[in-house]
């Protein structure tokens, strides 16, 4: 979602469409939903061979991978098999015991490796269960993208808002700071 103060409607909207073309690029390009993205290419290949991808994928699993490393695994970038066992939107259930066992603790992130090849970025794991998930933080990096365009577009209030990551640019209309909410959960028309 998107909130643009400009004095020209048409100016707003292109920089809006801008700011949206680098969210659906960064969508297209590291989700694991797909076989064609980056990651959906790493996530089939790159336990076998290495796998090229463009070096923002690189830059976002490179950061990742320091935050997971930060954070002891707490946080594990790599828990793309974990998430689709579990796959809450279609699981009726809880998965077999023994596979949640043998997918627990793992630490997946320490065998992702973020290399080069001939000078291009590539993946590689060392671990034939490893899939890298970076929706965790690359639509964080995608607002940042977004709010790039945005400047870039000349514009100097905004909010940009992808799921539970929020930017704003600037002040809001009236000048004041924006004013953010969140939903009540029991009235969907009313602010927690």
């Amino acid at each position: 979602q998107f909130a643009v103060v400009h004095r020209d409607p048409r100016e707003a909207q292109a920089a809006i469409d801008a700011a949206m073309d680098e969210l659906l690029w960064v969508e297209h390009t590291m989700t694991r939903f797909t076989d064609t993205s980056d990651i959906g290419r790493a996530n089939l290949f790159a336990a076998d061979d290495a796998v090229v991808v463009r070096p923002e994928t690189a830059y976002v699993t490179r950061e990742a991978l320091r935050w997971a490393a930060a954070l002891d695994g707490r946080y594990d970038p790599a828990i793309g098999a974990v998430c689709k066992l579990w796959d809450v939107k279609h699981r009726h259930e809880p998965p077999q015991p023994d596979r949640v066992c043998a997918l627990a603790d793992r630490r997946f992130h320490r065998s992702v490796e973020v290399g080069t090849l001939h000078g291009a970025p590539v993946l590689r794991y060392h671990d034939s269960e490893a899939r890298l998930d970076l929706g965790s933080i690359a639509k964080g990096y995608g607002v940042d993208r977004a709010v790039r365009a945005l400047r870039r577009l000349g514009i100097e209030k905004a909010v940009v808002v992808a799921g539970g990551d929020l930017y704003t640019i600037g002040t809001s209309p009236s000048g004041d700071p924006w004013s953010i909410g969140i939903q009540s959960p029991t009235d969907e028309r009313g602010i927690a």
